[in-house]
């Protein structure tokens, strides 16, 4: 081969032109961005203090470090411009969603091939609107970190037609970041995987040049697990989660996830989602240039081991996080599918179905956000009317009385109205006032520390509830009960 020849190969095989490609998505960035941002607006408009929210507001912690999360620890650092932290939302909630509008670009880059209508950018939108993305959108200082790991987990596949060892190298980056961000992204990496082997097989790529893209990306992976695992992870001890590995939790950890869907998602919401599964074994068989009936068998088999993944990690762990928030791989898998059963242009009917489940997404973040919004405004007038009540007592003399809270307000009536038609409020909108029964730390956070009672204080050493306390005050709202050391607020 003489020098031009070889010159002219070099040049092609050092060519950046998929990384061109990403350039060029300039609109679909920004549309994403725009939708993404009209979905949280109702959220960021609630300004509402969510769970660790209301400690971080007032102690100025980062906290991340606890459970091993030291990226979202040093990210932190760098947005807050300091180690203690003020309370600077929307920025990070607007953060967020660039962060959430360039991963989505990256997905719709693998599986459209350069051609994206306004169909594959609805279809993609369930990545970050699903009701359980929605409640890591909640949370004002954690929300980007959050984002990120979904970023971490899509990335690297930006320089898959690139270099095979360049995109091994931003795996194993990516994975580590991952652990270091927000764990529950872990299955997203190895979804995406079965998806794009799936899809090179469909379309006639060399058997070896399949099986090497699964074995570098598997052994990426697990390189960056490990190192994780040996070098960065601290064992959580004894906690409300366990980072400790139990095989035999893996079946019931994962059953126990999808009955959560399951009981979380409306009926509306789980027809096209079913559809849009099935979409994506009937269309990949359909498009595949392979025999059908092998297809169709490594379609189902491809889209069963992506259930069985989705989220990630946390099935193999002995005591794993079942909230809303360590499930938003479901919604990242429910992109994953509909953007390729958009990408038959003739199958209208699954191009509708998928912007038909965004719209539902769409609706629902808006009554959520709305919720929110009502229930902080419920919360700051039962609190009030409470503090209000203890102040009319005799507060004469320096002695701090023991006071304990009992019961809880429930929810705004609003709230509940919206739970009759969305069960998944009830693990969504969190407990913002109660007491001690409750049996939750983050039920009485606002009134102990927002107000500046220093004239009460917390004793967990007694139950005021055996003393048959005299009532004091009766309302509408609560009871007072005490006598001249003790007080005993009842929350109806």
């Amino acid at each position: 081969m003489n020098l031009p020849a070889m010159k002219a190969q070099l040049r092609r095989k050092l060519s950046l032109e998929p990384l061109k490609a990403y350039g060029r998505l300039k609109k679909v960035f920004a549309v994403l961005c725009l939708l993404y941002g009209i979905s949280f607006l109702a959220i960021i408009r609630a300004n509402f203090s969510y769970i660790d929210d209301l400690a971080r507001a007032v102690e100025g912690y980062q906290g991340w470090d606890n459970f091993s999360r030291f990226a979202s620890t040093g990210m932190s650092t760098l947005l807050h411009t300091s180690e203690h932290l003020t309370d600077i939302s929307p920025l990070t909630q607007l953060l967020a969603v660039l962060i959430l509008a360039l991963a989505s670009t990256i997905i719709l880059q693998i599986f459209s091939d350069g051609k994206i209508s306004l169909f594959h950018i609805f279809a993609v939108l369930p990545l970050g609107i699903s009701p359980y993305f929605l409640e890591c959108i909640s949370y004002k200082f954690d929300s980007p970190y959050m984002a990120m790991s979904i970023l971490a987990m899509v990335f690297p596949f930006v320089f898959m037609r690139v270099s095979l060892p360049l995109y091994a190298a931003v795996s194993i980056a990516g994975t580590v970041l991952m652990c270091t961000t927000y764990q529950a992204a872990s299955g997203i990496y190895p979804m995406l995987v079965i998806a794009v082997a799936y899809a090179m097989w469909s379309r006639r790529d060399e058997l070896k040049r399949v099986l090497r893209f699964i074995s570098v990306s598997a052994a990426a992976y697990l390189s960056g697990l490990l190192m994780y695992r040996l070098f960065i992870m601290q064992p959580l001890g004894d906690s409300y989660v366990s980072n400790r590995v139990l095989l035999s939790q893996v079946l019931p950890n994962l059953a126990e996830y999808y009955l959560n869907v399951y009981g979380d998602f409306r009926k509306l919401w789980l027809l096209p989602i079913c559809a849009v599964m099935l979409g994506y074994v009937v269309l990949g068989t359909l498009r595949s240039k392979r025999n059908r009936a092998a297809s169709f068998a490594l379609a189902a088999a491809s889209l069963a081991c992506m259930l069985a993944l989705t989220f990630g990690i946390y099935i193999f762990l002995e005591k794993p996080l079942f909230v809303p928030r360590a499930m938003y791989g479901f919604g990242v898998l429910t992109a994953i599918l509909a953007v390729q059963c958009c990408c038959l242009e003739k199958k209208w009917v699954y191009k509708i179905i998928c912007a038909a489940l965004s719209w539902c997404f769409l609706s629902f973040s808006f009554t959520y956000g709305n919720a929110l919004n009502e229930q902080k405004r419920y919360t700051d007038f039962r609190v009030e009317m409470a503090i209000s009540d203890l102040n009319s007592l005799d507060w004469s003399g320096e002695e701090v009385k023991t006071l304990q809270l009992e019961g809880d307000i429930g929810c705004a009536p609003a709230v509940r109205n919206a739970k009759l038609k969305y069960a998944i409020l009830n693990r969504l909108v969190p407990v913002t006032f109660g007491g001690a029964d409750t049996d939750w730390y983050w039920s009485d956070y606002y009134f102990w520390h927002y107000f500046n009672l220093d004239k009460v204080k917390k004793d967990a050493g007694i139950d005021l509830r055996q003393l048959d306390l005299p009532i004091l005050k009766e309302t509408l709202y609560h009871t007072i009960r005490g006598n001249g050391n003790y007080i005993l607020l009842e929350l109806k």
